[in-house]
């Protein structure tokens, strides 16, 4: 099986997550393919039989003026460079990082979630929202291991 995991990061956390998910998929003897946002294209979706999709929460421009709890500006730009396109069934998984010291914590993975919907994946789960990643890494690779297990059991067999 394929997935594609898709990942916008700034301080590192969410590239640590998504590398961690990406060898635990390839352990599990999956192909991955893992992109950081500003560099996938919405074909990578259609090359994929699984999507897993994370990005930081982060301060962004929405119209003129700056909000709290927006996906990191690379996701975003990926977001909006597969428009209206439609990917019907395409199983997805979200993950995403935060502070829950912030208004919107991991407001991201919301928005990714919306993403999803948009394109008509289906949603393999509840989106995985981590509250300071950095501060037990190790308590935070127990959780992703957990939750990509999961993730696996979801994804429909062809």
């Amino acid at each position: 099986m394929t997935f594609a995991i898709i990942y916008a990061t700034n301080s590192g956390g969410t590239q640590q997550a998504a590398m961690q998910i990406a060898e635990q998929l390839h352990a599990a003897k999956h192909t991955v393919n893992l992109k950081r946002a500003y560099e996938a294209k919405p074909e990578d979706l259609q090359h994929a039989d699984v999507v897993i999709l994370g990005s930081c929460t982060w301060l962004g421009k929405v119209g003129e003026k700056m909000e709290q709890g927006q996906l990191q500006e690379h996701m975003q730009e990926f977001v909006d460079r597969v428009g209206s396109a439609k990917y019907p069934g395409l199983p997805c998984a979200v993950f995403g990082l935060g502070d829950s010291s912030y208004t919107h914590f991991c407001a991201a993975a919301d928005h990714l979630v919306t993403f999803v919907e948009r394109i008509g994946g289906q949603l393999l789960g509840q989106p995985l929202r981590f509250d300071g990643y950095y501060f037990d890494l190790p308590q935070s690779r127990l959780t992703i291991e957990r939750w990509i297990e999961d993730v696996q059991r979801k994804v429909p067999r062809k």
